[in-house]
């Protein structure tokens, strides 16, 4: 995987010169877009290596991956979020592309009164990925990827570079553990407001039942921190039974001046070749709840039920 990593290292260079300063419309990108009801560094269902590129990989036997994901927001913020991404498997090495597009409408033009004058002020940001993951050993699998950034806020355009990597180990123990650690947005070299976050996380098997089809749950953690913004704690329950998971949790998300729980619910569902799962994210201040919607197919029959050793 190191070797992976060696054409991007340039980048770190090109950036580092740069102020650092969020792209217009890097907030979007803090809405459940391309997570199902789940934390940063374990965004898994998708596997579309967004969050976190660990989350990219897949096995030879299944060989390849396609993910669409949906987000929507009510009429009071008007956001709308897509991705799509595509993986392949190569001697044991996951490449793959993701293309993830955020924006906002009906952002109205006022100049010194408040009647509207011209179109809507576009806000927008779109990031593509290009991605590797490697299983590198039996529990761990690493992944990095080179992210193209364009950000947009009415006359203003700007693009970045940037490199983000992850890693997640699973079943360590006899409890069934997993952790994770990812990157997400960040430019190397910047400092200060850049907007980069940083992600740790921790899942484990708390409860199996047998006698119900191999039912279990697991309790998670994930803390999210992005740089000179927010701290997110976010604390869940995954009940999985047959082809069903349910999750259950409430994200506390701690700005310099205020901290407000938003409680996260998600249904999905996971039957040969194919994942759906939609999630719904309540929203504080009486601001309408985010919607995600997701579909994930594999181009082979998956060897075991839960199509991912993560799982």
């Amino acid at each position: 995987m190191w070797r992976l990593a060696l054409p991007v290292v340039a980048v770190a260079f090109a950036s580092a010169t740069v102020p650092a300063q969020p792209l217009p419309g890097r907030d979007l990108f803090d809405l459940p877009i391309g997570a199902l009801a789940e934390g940063t560094a374990l965004s898994l269902f998708a596997g579309d290596g967004l969050r976190n590129p660990a989350s990219l990989y897949v096995s030879s036997a299944e060989q390849g991956r396609l993910s669409l994901s949906s987000l929507a927001t009510g009429r009071e913020q008007q956001v709308s979020g897509q991705t799509i991404a595509a993986a392949y498997a190569v001697r044991g090495t996951t490449f793959g592309i993701t293309l993830a597009r955020s924006s906002v409408s009906d952002i109205a033009r006022t100049d010194t009164d408040p009647q509207t004058i011209g179109p809507d002020v576009p806000y927008s940001l779109l990031v593509l990925s290009l991605a590797a993951a490697r299983r590198e050993a039996r529990t761990l699998t690493t992944g990095i990827a080179l992210r193209y950034q364009t950000g947009e806020l009415d006359t203003e355009r700007r693009n970045e570079l940037g490199i983000d990597a992850g890693v997640i180990l699973d079943s360590i123990a006899k409890r069934d553990i997993t952790v994770a650690a990812s990157s997400f947005l960040w430019r190397p070299g910047a400092r200060g407001e850049s907007g980069a976050a940083f992600s740790a996380a921790a899942d484990v098997r708390a409860l199996t039942l047998t006698r119900f089809g191999n039912t279990s749950m697991r309790l998670g953690y994930t803390w999210t921190g992005t740089v000179q913004s927010s701290n997110e704690h976010f604390g869940y329950a995954t009940l999985r039974a047959r082809v069903w998971e349910v999750r259950i949790g409430a994200a506390r998300v701690v700005t310099g001046t205020d901290a407000t729980t938003r409680l996260r619910i998600a249904l999905g569902a996971r039957s040969g070749r194919y994942r759906l799962g939609v999630a719904r994210e309540e929203n504080p201040y009486g601001v309408s709840p985010s919607w995600v919607f997701m579909l994930v197919t594999h181009l082979a029959s998956p060897q075991r039920p839960t199509a991912s050793p993560f799982r």
